[in-house]
């Protein structure tokens, strides 16, 4: 791992500390939460709440626990929605994993799903400056269609987070694919000490380095 990855995992863990989180839950409370993760893959979509009181005494209090931890994602009713890197409401980034279409919250959540449940996944997007078509054949580190991705960049705003909004709702909207790495530094350039472009080989490790952990 580079140091610029390093870093950058460090200040994503910083303002989403996700697997410090998950480790303050008791047993049957993080057991929930990795079969919440894991119901994405298996079954296309998020546990519904009967499915999840079979991990947990009681439904209520677990999915209190983990929202109040951003480890879940509830709508305003309480009802829940995702979990990182998952989400049931439409995004512009979407997997295809087991058959299944599903949306991700960001495009670094997108290249986390091969490496954590060793799955070959289709990404698939558009580029946030030109609007093109994005694809990506993924299986672990290797870009299975290497030839028609390997420009493809990860571009993050970290001016987008805001104290008091979910990550989910603020800095993962400004996580994006953008199709050229030339138009990618010519974004961040404009605001270089708020902005982030990682090439795709280091967009996969940095993925890999942040959400791998939740699994264990």
């Amino acid at each position: 791992m580079n140091k610029k990855i390093e870093i950058a995992v460090q200040r994503l863990n910083q303002v989403l500390p996700l697997k410090k989180k998950q480790e303050q839950c008791n047993s049957k409370i993080k057991t929930l939460h990795q079969h919440i993760l894991s119901s994405f893959v298996t079954r296309g979509r998020i546990l519904t709440k009967p499915e999840m009181s079979e991990y947990v005494d009681s439904i209520e209090d677990a999915l209190k626990i983990l929202s109040e931890k951003e480890l879940v994602v509830l709508t305003d009713d309480g009802i829940p929605l995702g979990a990182y890197p998952f989400i049931m409401e439409n995004r512009e980034t979407k997997i295809q994993v087991n058959g299944f279409q599903i949306n991700v919250m960001c495009a670094l959540d997108a290249l986390a799903v091969s490496f954590m449940y060793d799955v070959r996944t289709q990404i698939n997007s558009h580029c946030r400056i030109t609007g093109q078509a994005i694809c990506i054949k993924q299986s672990g580190m290797h870009i299975l269609n290497h030839s028609e991705a390997d420009k493809i960049c990860v571009c993050i705003d970290w001016s987008a987070i805001e104290k008091d909004v979910k990550c989910a709702d603020s800095l993962c909207m400004e996580m994006f694919f953008v199709f050229d790495y030339k138009a990618a530094i010519s974004w961040c350039n404009v605001e270089a000490k708020q902005r982030e472009v990682f090439k795709i080989e280091d967009a996969l490790e940095f993925s890999k380095q942040f959400f791998v952990p939740l699994t264990d």
